[in-house]
């Protein structure tokens, strides 16, 4: 079985190989996402950084999210997960943006991810509704582990 660990190398190596930047935009996750890779060798080479922006003030300064959306709607939803991964790409000028938004002590998180344009004139941030079991932390580690595999993949297929 995967670990935290082993699918960012995974993404390190591959990212790498391609000459892609990644950056993240989390807030349930807590940056246990840009953490884990992070932790490998050499991630310097394919990661630019992460918005780490638990609460909703956060999202609005670090993320220019819209704050009457939020304030009406909540930051757990699938349009703030796109709207996160879009501006974490947009902001970062990278090629590949990944954001988790979500409840983890209910198990509910948003998994976004967003690409450079490729000739699209908008960026269209794929959203990933995902239902974890177990505690706070539990839950944060599978969102991690959930957000890397797709990372995995989408690097895998070609971004």
């Amino acid at each position: 079985m995967a670990t935290l660990s082993s699918r960012a190398k995974e993404i390190v190596k591959k990212a790498k190989a391609e000459g892609l930047k990644i950056a993240t935009a989390e807030s349930c996750t807590g940056g246990l996402i840009a953490s884990s890779i992070v932790s490998i060798p050499g991630a310097s080479d394919i990661f630019w950084g992460a918005f780490v922006s638990y609460a909703i003030d956060a999202k609005v300064a670090l993320l220019g999210l819209d704050k009457s959306f939020l304030d009406k709607n909540g930051a757990v939803n699938r349009e703030t997960a796109a709207a996160m991964a879009k501006a974490a790409l947009e902001k970062s000028g990278v090629d590949i943006a990944l954001s988790a938004t979500g409840y983890a002590d209910t198990g509910l998180v948003y998994i976004g991810l967003a690409k450079k344009g490729q000739g699209r004139a908008e960026i269209q941030p794929e959203v990933y509704e995902k239902h974890f079991e177990g505690g706070r932390n539990t839950v944060r580690k599978a969102a991690a582990l959930f957000a890397l595999a797709l990372l995995e993949e989408t690097i895998k297929n070609g971004v």
